[in-house]
């Protein structure tokens, strides 16, 4: 599972609040190895709503509004995923950008008892997808330059090619603050078995239907305020 999140405003009291989201939402989704990966992150999400509940019946809702979350599910190359605030999440595949979370139906924030997730979005990937979660302020930089796409025509992409790509624009990068997740999908064959892609078996465009590629491979770029 990978979580990214963003507090903005935030008051000494909360401090610490993200890591004890993150902390609530892993302890459910890894109480059990049986459960599906779907049901394993509903069953998290449902942790976090009945926490972030508590926290409003205390008086604290100062994190409404201030809150952006994204939480991504990848087991066996299916990918479940929600998110609440100004992230957004992009795929990236065959030279294309595909805004995926726009895919997630949103539900308005019920007030009592508080619902701050709510649908999950479920498909498939395949091999060289590229997911990428982005901060609001990282994404508006992103689409100025028009870098999305300049990023999804890179030829054989990986961590090396990523930085390099960064580092011809780093003059241009200090200038925002934000933060980013990119989440690289490639195939790992096991010793002893071969196996064979095919034109039909790499579907063109984005469908949750299709089937993943056995092997992830993470690397992240972070920057801080």
């Amino acid at each position: 599972i990978y979580l990214v999140g963003l507090l903005k405003n935030a008051l000494p009291q909360n401090l610490h609040f993200l890591d004890k989201l993150v902390k609530v939402i892993q302890k459910e989704y890894y109480r059990s190895t049986t459960r599906k990966s779907e049901k394993a992150l509903k069953d998290g999400l449902k942790e976090a709503n009945e926490f972030l509940e508590q926290i409003a019946k205390k008086g604290d809702v100062s994190w409404l509004g201030n809150l952006s979350f994204a939480a991504l599910s990848l087991k066996n190359f299916e990918l479940n995923f929600t998110k609440v605030g100004d992230l957004k999440i992009f795929l990236l595949r065959g030279g294309k950008v595909i805004d995926v979370d726009q895919k997630l139906k949103f539900e308005e924030i019920t007030p009592w008892p508080l619902k701050i997730f709510g649908n999950i979005v479920s498909g498939k990937l395949t091999e060289d997808d590229v997911i990428l979660v982005l901060t609001k302020e990282v994404t508006d930089f992103f689409e100025r330059g028009n870098l999305l796409n300049e990023i999804a025509k890179i030829e054989l992409f990986s961590e090396r090619g990523f930085k390099e790509f960064f580092n011809e624009k780093k003059e241009e990068v200090l200038k925002i603050s934000g933060l980013s997740l990119f989440l690289l999908l490639t195939k790992e064959v096991l010793a002893g078995k071969k196996q064979v892609i095919t034109p039909k078996s790499y579907p063109k465009e984005f469908n949750l239907k299709e089937v993943f590629s056995p092997f992830i491979k993470i690397f992240k770029g972070l920057i801080r305020k």
